[in-house]
């Protein structure tokens, strides 16, 4: 008989840091109309801990390249990333990411400083993501969608330089 090999070392868990990047990075080079879901998981992790949701924070706001073959960078990438989603008003598909963005953002928004930096993403961008919102009706938009962008729009609109 032949000895029995030991058992392999389990692989270790990763840790919340290494998840939480990679699943930015995952929302970002995602399409359109499947980054609802990865959204969906950043926003439901907000809630497990303050610790959490700094690190999702940190990681919407690291710099990215534009992709794998270019060596552009994309500031603020995954919060540039979370606003495109508000803008979609066509594609059912990729308008279930409107909800879980607007929730991501109203989150942030609770904070001036975060409020600060939302704002300082592409004005333009954030303007039409908000209005697109704010302006579609049930089932486009949500009711729990509208009521976030609003507290954004409020937010961003208070803690934005006269």
């Amino acid at each position: 008989k032949k000895p029995k090999e030991p058992d392999p070392e389990p692989e270790p868990e990763p840790d919340q840091e290494t998840i939480i990047k990679v699943l930015v990075d995952s929302l970002i080079s995602k399409t359109p109309d499947i980054r609802h879901e990865d959204a969906n998981v950043i926003k439901h992790t907000l809630g497990i801990s303050n610790h959490m949701s700094m690190m999702v924070w940190g990681e919407l706001l690291r710099s990215r390249k534009q992709s794998s073959t270019s060596s552009t960078m994309i500031q603020m990438a995954g919060l540039v990333c979370i606003i495109d989603m508000m803008c979609a008003n066509r594609d059912r598909f990729q308008q279930l990411g409107q909800e879980p963005s607007a929730c991501i953002l109203a989150h942030f928004c609770s904070s001036r400083s975060k409020a600060k930096m939302i704002g300082s993403a592409p004005r333009a961008k954030l303007a039409q993501g908000l209005m697109t919102v704010l302006t579609q009706e049930e089932p486009q938009a949500t009711l729990r969608a509208r009521k976030n962008v609003s507290w954004v729009l409020r937010r961003v609109t208070e803690v934005s330089p006269r």
